[in-house]
């Protein structure tokens, strides 16, 4: 969002659509690493790189959430700021859109924070192993 003032629900919307506009051009674009198997995953330059491009798709996605959550603060905060109908009728659209798209990103947080988690027990096993045959 813009450090600029706006006073205007449609300025504000539009800002908010060009935010929402880059979280889906950014999640087209991005995705988790394709799961490999086990043994794979035994080589650190294989698991490392992997394992930090994950948590970084999680922390983005975070990330998002979190900005999200502000606007949808904001627009509940000019709601009650410009009690007028046809400002309600827009910030309950745009709240409404928003709540969608938090719920949708808590969808890709669960899957990106089992993946996380994921490597972070292979990386527990690995450590634990005596060197040998496994």
């Amino acid at each position: 969002m813009a450090s600029e003032s706006v006073t205007n629900i449609d300025d504000v919307i539009a800002l908010s659509r060009d935010f929402y506009d880059d979280v889906k051009a950014w999640l087209k674009d991005n995705t988790l690493t394709e799961m490999l198997e086990y043994k794979a995953y035994q080589n650190k330059d294989v698991l490392g790189p992997n394992y930090r491009k994950d948590q970084w798709y999680y922390e983005k996605l975070s990330n998002f959430k979190s900005k999200f959550m502000g606007i949808k603060g904001f627009y509940i905060r000019f709601r009650v700021d410009k009690p007028l109908r046809d400002v309600i009728r827009k910030i309950d659209g745009e709240v409404e859109y928003i709540d969608n798209q938090m719920k949708m990103l808590d969808n890709l947080l669960i899957t990106a924070r089992t993946r996380v988690k994921f490597y972070e027990d292979i990386m527990f096993l690995i450590s634990n192993f005596t060197y040998g045959n496994y």
